[in-house]
Order: C-alpha cells, then sequence, then structure tokens
C-alpha cells in the first residue's frame, strides 16, 4: 500500500522549475510524473497528493495544467501558489535523481517515452476511442518501476 502524502505537485513543480529553469508545460508535466513514479517506488509513499491521468499526450496532472492553462513555457514565478519547503530532504534527493536520468530529454522526447511505458499504455487502453482521461494509479507507477529497476 502507497503511502498519502500532503505535498502537492506545485510544490513539486516549483522545486523543479526552480532547479532546472523555465521549460515547456509538456517537459514539466513529465518531469513531476516521473518524479512521482520513482518516489512511489523507492518510499512506498506519493511525492504529492494529485492524481497523474493518461491524456492523449501522456501522463498529465490536471491540477498541475490548471496552473499553466493556455502557455507553452512556464517559470517558477508562475507557480505562485507552491512552497519547495514542504519537500523533505530525502525527497529532493530523489528528485534530483529523477532530473539528472529524464531533464536533458525535451518534452516531446519525455511523452514519447511515457507512451511506450505500461502505466500510460494500460491506463490509457482502458478507454481507447474514448476521449477520456483516466487516472493512472499509484499502484502501475510502483510496478512500472519495479519491472523497470528488476530489469537493469
Amino acid at each position: 500500500m502507497i503511502e498519502e502524502t500532503e505535498v502537492t505537485i506545485a510544490d513539486v513543480a516549483r522545486y523543479i522549475l526552480e532547479k532546472c529553469g523555465q521549460m515547456t508545460t509538456m517537459k514539466l508535466q513529465k518531469l513531476c510524473y516521473y518524479s512521482q513514479v520513482w518516489h512511489c517506488y523507492h518510499l512506498e509513499k506519493k511525492l504529492f497528493k494529485e492524481d497523474i491521468q493518461a491524456w492523449s499526450y501522456g501522463p498529465v496532472s490536471y491540477d498541475l495544467f490548471e496552473l499553466h492553462r493556455g502557455k507553452y513555457e512556464v517559470s517558477a514565478a508562475e507557480i505562485p501558489v507552491a512552497s519547495p519547503h514542504a519537500l523533505d530532504q530525502v525527497s529532493i534527493a530523489l528528485i534530483d535523481q529523477v532530473l539528472e536520468s529524464y531533464a536533458p530529454l525535451t518534452g516531446a522526447q519525455l511523452s514519447d517515452l511515457s507512451h511506450a511505458e505500461s502505466p500510460w499504455l494500460i491506463t490509457r487502453g482502458l478507454v481507447t476511442g474514448s476521449s477520456q482521461s483516466p487516472t493512472i494509479s499509484v499502484n502501475a507507477m510502483y510496478e512500472f518501476a519495479a519491472s523497470a529497476s528488476a530489469g537493469r
């Protein structure tokens, strides 16, 4: 069972933007998603409380989308409701590892990568031919990360 948290995706997004600088909203969405995936796997606790949905462009948090709606790029100053100080040092270290691996990729590359992985494929497959965007379960994220880690 994955433990819940009070940290928000805005807190995580603000931290990522402060660390990496301005980026496309697609890239920010995917970096938050991968931070959630690996946090769930390594710490058996959600990094942030909001859900991730299987949108046609890959994993997306609607809550984060609402903060950057209509923008192509976003900076830390544009996520004012957040407090990156809500993150503990263990979570920060894990996000930093995610950024080391995934931040060099573009938003489009991260989208392509997430489209090839089981959490999005399985969840999106549940609504084939539909405009619905179902929630990707934290269990699906955990299982994906466990299988990816076993393959290393």
